[in-house]
């Protein structure tokens, strides 16, 4: 029995591996989370109230970023392309910005980048009902029903980006074997 054992395990790490690897040249690691995702209220550059509910029914990637961080900025692109190539009825990238001036750097660097996704601006209290972002990028994968089921430091191309919206908008039962 236990060599069986073994080889279960041997092709569950295998499978992990396979599924969450980087592509050559990506950086980052994908990490699974679990529960509920924070019921997070941040403002948007204009200084409207965004809230986590508004999003239900649909896949989120709650890209936590800064406009002085090089991967970020690498990343933003790839963000772009996948924005545009999404509906946004099944799956929306929202950047979160951690620039400690706020809106006034951000809305301007948006702007000229073309960034067309939702930005909101972080405060400590949602960085803490996260766990903390120990370093940026980091990207949280929420499922439609509100559930934390990714958390990726790193870049993340478009690639990845649609393997992970696959992965999350699959029935759990589906994916665990239940």
């Amino acid at each position: 029995m236990r060599p069986r054992l073994v080889v279960i395990f041997l092709l569950a790490a295998a499978m992990a591996w396979l599924t969450f690897r980087e592509p050559s040249g990506g950086g980052g690691m994908t990490l699974p989370a679990s529960g509920k995702a924070p019921a997070w209220v941040l403002h948007d550059l204009e200084g409207r109230e965004v809230r986590a509910d508004q999003f239900l029914g649909r896949v989120v990637l709650l890209n936590f970023w800064a406009t002085y961080c090089p991967p970020c900025r690498q990343e933003i692109p790839e963000l772009i392309r996948f924005s545009k190539e999404t509906p946004t009825n099944s799956a929306v990238i929202i950047g979160v910005s951690t620039d400690e001036s706020g809106a006034a750097v951000v809305r301007p660097y948006a702007a000229a980048r073309g960034i067309n996704y939702p930005m909101l601006v972080a405060d400590s209290n949602t960085v803490d009902q996260f766990g903390g972002v120990s370093a940026i990028p980091t990207t949280f994968i929420i499922d439609a029903e509100g559930n934390l089921r990714f958390r990726h430091l790193g870049t993340l191309n478009r690639s990845q980006l649609a393997k992970l919206v696959r992965i999350v908008s699959t029935p759990r039962s589906s994916t665990t074997g239940q």
